[in-house]
């Protein structure tokens, strides 16, 4: 029913109202058949139970059942009309009765599933916590499972701070748990992964999420103000840092426009794009200026216009860090530093683009993508290394984030990836 719908413009459009309606109503029909195999012999005994305790049938049974007994003396008519009054009032105590047991069920199952999330383990914390030295992102042979589904298997990489690498591969391979390995929504099950020489487990929570920070595909919003969701890792910031990283989001101007500007609350006064969401969550990111940046498919929900302002911004705020990228199609992250393919799990293939160019895997997703005929017109990446800047040395921009204009040259991206030397 929501298809056909949802789906009438469309249907009209190209003339298939009979058709799309006969299988609208074929669907109906075969829910309609299922639904009463399933239900009827469950409402044949329900009615059966409460029409033998419904008042009519007591009434009949007390006062017919006692005219009897009073015709042959075993009992009096005063007893039968105690019973009588008695007996109506059986009908709304059992439908009490039955209606307890039926919620009563219904909270033990809900107090089940609760208890299952309470028992979950929840990550050690360090008895002595440390504090990473640079902004070396290590990973040692890391396998982890959902299960018993493997989803990383013996991965080993580094990422050098100052460049971006980026993860590609199909749809399950592991590349976003992989990344979320980094920020430690889960232990891996074996080998190690260590921000400037120290083992996540060996971190603080603070000391963690304020060495490494992430956008996700899912921007996550939530039902507050558009300041506070800016400012969620850092609560005590002002309205003028929050709006300086919205500008370098290239969010801003759009906020502003809103009925409330920066106290508009999300969900409630306003919906956004997608697109306008990723730039709240990169403006999040920015604010928080972490030395090491996830981004999980950070443009995936962009339509194209908004895609450059993001790639723009995206620019502006991995310079000088250590940049973890996901990707689907290898032109989104052609400039990078280092290309990491994954497969099931694993690294097959690492290198720059000029390294993989004949590389099977690589190939491959080129050629899903249909950019394989494309890749002679792709610009050649500066080889160049990027300047590494100690963890302590990175510089706090913090307390007063400086328009685009002052931190990026006048660079127009292309709607292909963020990373292009400029």
């Amino acid at each position: 029913m929501v298809e056909f719908v949802s789906g009438i413009g469309v249907v009209k459009a190209f003339g298939r109202v009979g058709r799309a309606h006969s299988a609208y109503l074929a669907a109906a029909d075969e829910f309609s058949a299922f639904y009463r195999a399933w239900a009827m012999p469950l409402v044949t005994v329900t009615c059966l139970s409460f029409t033998w305790v419904s008042i009519p049938v007591l009434l009949l049974v007390n006062l017919g059942g006692g005219a009897l007994l009073i015709h042959t003396g075993a009992v009096t008519l005063p007893q039968v009309l105690a019973t009588t009054l008695v007996a109506l009032v059986l009908p709304a105590a059992l439908i009490t009765i039955a209606s307890i047991s039926w919620s009563y069920q219904l909270a033990g199952a809900a107090a089940l599933r609760l208890c299952e999330v309470l028992d979950t383990p929840v990550l050690p914390t360090a008895d002595r916590p440390e504090r990473p030295r640079t902004a070396l992102v290590e990973i040692s042979g890391v396998s982890f499972s959902y299960g018993d589904t493997l989803a990383v298997d013996d991965a080993s990489l580094v990422l050098e701070p100052g460049t971006v690498t980026a993860l590609l591969g199909p749809s399950g391979s592991g590349k976003s748990t992989l990344a979320t390995l980094i920020a430690r929504f889960a232990d891996p099950d074996a080998g190690a992964v260590r921000i400037g020489g120290v083992d996540l487990r060996d971190m603080d929570e603070p000391t963690l999420y304020s060495t490494v920070s992430f956008v996700l595909q899912d921007a996550q919003l939530l039902g507050t103000t558009v300041r506070e969701n800016i400012a969620l890792g850092r609560p005590d910031a002002d309205l003028e840092q929050v709006r300086d990283a919205a500008r370098v989001a290239h969010i801003d101007e759009e906020i502003m426009a809103l009925s409330e500007g920066y106290d508009t609350v999300l969900g409630q006064d306003t919906a956004l794009s997608g697109g306008q969401e990723q730039r709240i969550a990169i403006a999040r990111a920015i604010l928080l200026d972490t030395p090491v940046i996830l981004l999980d498919e950070a443009t995936a929900m962009a339509d194209p216009e908004s895609e450059a302002e993001i790639q723009e911004a995206l620019s502006a705020l991995v310079e000088d860090r250590t940049v973890l990228v996901i990707a689907h199609r290898p032109a989104a992250v052609r400039g990078a530093d280092r290309i990491v393919v994954m497969e099931r799990g694993r690294i097959v293939a690492s290198g720059s683009h000029d390294d993989l160019v004949d590389e099977p895997h690589y190939r491959a997703l080129l050629r899903q993508t249909g950019e394989l005929g494309d890749v002679s017109a792709w610009p050649v990446r500066d080889p160049s290394p990027r300047r590494t800047v100690p963890l302590g040395q990175v510089p706090d921009r913090r307390r007063s984030l400086p328009p685009l204009s002052a931190r990026t040259p006048a660079w127009k991206p292309t709607v292909h990836g963020p990373f292009l030397r400029y």
